[in-house]
């Protein structure tokens, strides 16, 4: 689990995450790297994606983009409320 120091509290107890604000379960889960800041570099295979942070849904929403001939971005969370998920690109 990748996350922003601002959502990893929430993503690891469940306190303040969207799954409480609609009153569905969650099962909290550690977060294994934790991004600081207004942006990091994360290699991924031979790739190197920029993860930038643009607080909005959550305060520690991030946008990740990868530059490969061609600029591709992701804005982070997307599926639910507390949920980063990055998938290799190797």
């Amino acid at each position: 689990m990748i996350a922003h120091e601002l959502d990893t509290e929430a993503i690891e107890t469940g306190i303040g995450s969207g799954a409480e604000y609609y009153g569905v379960s969650y099962q909290p889960c550690k977060v294994d790297v934790i991004l600081r800041g207004t942006e990091e570099t994360l290699r991924c295979g031979r790739h190197d994606l920029k993860v930038i942070h643009i607080p909005g849904h959550t305060p520690g929403s991030i946008g990740v983009y990868l530059d490969a001939g061609t600029r591709i971005l992701c804005r982070y969370p997307r599926a639910s409320p507390w949920h980063f998920l990055m998938t290799s690109f190797a």
